[in-house]
């Protein structure tokens, strides 16, 4: 009966919060980042079968009362991603392994979705460009009306075939980024329903050994004398420097709490970070060395007895 009732909470929840992210006022659209929280805790108490009933029966019902669409996004950005997320948190993989099957589902899905759209890639890329063309028409628009100087909106318009090469470039690595770190905060929120055991201990958290090897041939591989190599370069590039950027946040972390810092300063300090350039690079160069640093010494093991008893 619990599970039952859970199950139709988590529906009733996830209908909820993609009606209000939908139809709700201006700024209401944040409530579809917190999509996908109400499967996890499901997941969390009855199971990945219970997750799937759930993300199935959101999905038909938005289907039939906001439209097909609706029902085939949430489909595919949050109900199949986190059925994955569930199994493979229940699994007790890795946190970093969690999210990338969760991502590998998500990519998967839109480019189905895409495909069954568009049919092909170049109507793909005619889409998106015709897209951001828009968005960046309405965002100039704003500006107008704002009251920005006609002088600034020249330099804005100027700059419009540059940004928008150098954004649609790294368009699929900035989804992608996306959309991992959206899975992470709603896995990060569940810990209040749920006990994962993968968010014990992140403040300990390190990437792979080989995603240094991946980050410096993606880096090198984007000079490479062919576009479409270059272009994969690049966006993989970016999600390799997400991924040490959080590396350095759990250096970070782990240095606020051994100092027991007061919680008002630590959240300072990730404002910090949030808002200053110069300390995201920093924190960001202490991911990338901490392979070299180990300046959390995880690396570190203790000294055997015998060889304690030798040197007494």
């Amino acid at each position: 009966m619990a599970t039952v009732g859970a199950l139709a909470s988590a529906v009733a929840f996830s209908i909820a919060l993609c009606w209000v992210g939908v139809f709700g006022p201006p700024g209401a659209a944040i409530a579809l980042v917190v999509t996908p929280l109400p499967l996890l805790v499901l997941g969390s108490i009855g199971g990945t079968a219970a997750a799937a009933v759930a993300a199935f029966l959101s999905a038909v019902l938005l289907a039939s009362t906001v439209g097909t669409v609706a029902g085939a996004l949430y489909m595919v950005a949050a109900a199949v991603p986190m059925v994955v997320a569930v199994w493979a948190l229940r699994s007790a993989w890795r946190i970093e392994a969690v999210i990338g099957a969760a991502l590998a589902a998500f990519v998967v899905g839109v480019g189905l979705l895409l495909w069954a759209q568009f049919g092909d890639l170049a109507a793909v890329q005619a889409a998106v460009t015709d897209a951001w063309r828009q968005s960046f028409n309405a965002t100039v628009t704003i500006y107008q009306q704002m009251g920005v100087s006609p002088e600034r909106i020249s330099e804005i318009e100027a700059g419009r075939e540059e940004l928008e090469h150098g954004t649609l470039a790294l368009l699929p690595g900035i989804v992608a980024v996306s959309a991992a770190v959206v899975y992470f905060v709603n896995i990060l929120c569940s810990r209040r329903w749920a006990a994962w055991p993968q968010l014990g201990a992140l403040a300990r958290w390190q990437a792979p050994q080989w995603v240094i090897w991946a980050f410096i041939f993606s880096g090198f591989s984007m000079f490479a004398p062919m576009e479409a190599v270059s272009l994969v370069a690049r966006n993989l590039f970016l999600v390799f420097l997400v991924c040490y950027f959080f590396q350095g946040l759990a250096i970070v972390s782990y240095f606020l709490e051994r100092f027991n810092l007061p919680r008002g300063l630590r959240l300072a300090s990730y404002l910090l970070i949030g808002v200053q350039q110069f300390v995201a690079g920093a924190v960001l160069a202490l991911g990338v060395f901490d392979l070299w640093g180990d300046f959390r010494r995880l690396s570190a093991h203790p000294v055997d007895a015998k060889g304690r008893g030798d040197r007494e």
